[in-house]
């Protein structure tokens, strides 16, 4: 079968069934490398267990061996959220538990990893529930939409904005306050930290 390297189109709903396959309008695609939706509100779901890894390009992902570009809504997967290697990236967490990335916004994500060690790249994060220390660079958000309570857990991040409550973890923290509302605390700066709820062995050295 003939490859189809590329499909264009505008506010297209498409399921990905397959390793470069998916289904849209009605039709099956296969051997598909690359969709752009140039659209306002293009949406992918997709019906396998890979996980979601975002590209440099702004706006462009790969999931089962698909790059998207220009993409609004993206749901399924294994709910796993991997950040570009060779970018920071900027991860808004809602209310409701959708993280946005540039103007993607991704639903039912329950693990991010930021994928990058180069200290040339920075991994943020706009949080908005309850933020729990889980060891070195990675911390729980507990997020609770319609008293439905769920984690949603981060590794590989730099820095957390509208943190709120922070928790340290059960064993040895030291949190090192650089400002107000601002400290470090296993390699994280938080920024609009309102109280922390130590854990034990804690050490809070002050600049």
């Amino acid at each position: 079968m003939e490859r189809i390297s590329n499909l264009l189109g505008a506010d297209i709903a498409y399921t990905v069934k397959d390793t470069n396959k998916v289904f849209a309008k009605a039709i099956t695609f296969s051997g598909v490398d690359r969709i752009v939706d140039t659209g306002s509100s293009g949406a992918v779901t997709s019906e396998t267990s890979d996980e979601w890894e975002l590209v440099s390009a702004d706006n462009e992902l790969k999931h089962y061996g698909i790059t998207f570009a220009g993409m609004r809504s993206l749901t399924g997967g294994n709910n796993t959220l991997v950040g570009a290697a060779d970018n920071g990236d900027s991860y808004q967490l809602s209310l409701t538990g959708d993280i946005t990335v540039d103007s993607m916004i991704f639903k039912g994500i329950r693990n991010v990893n930021a994928n990058t060690d180069d200290t040339n790249y920075t991994d943020t994060v706009d949080a908005t529930g309850a933020v729990t220390l889980q060891g070195n660079n990675a911390f729980g958000v507990t997020i609770d939409p319609n008293g439905s309570s769920y984690d949603i857990n981060f590794s590989g991040i730099d820095a957390v904005t509208n943190t709120g409550i922070l928790t340290g973890t059960t064993g040895k923290n030291t949190f090192t306050v650089e400002g107000d509302n601002k400290l470090r605390s296993k390699g994280i700066q938080f920024s609009d930290v309102s109280s922390v709820l130590a854990g034990n062995d804690t050490n809070v050295p002050t600049p």
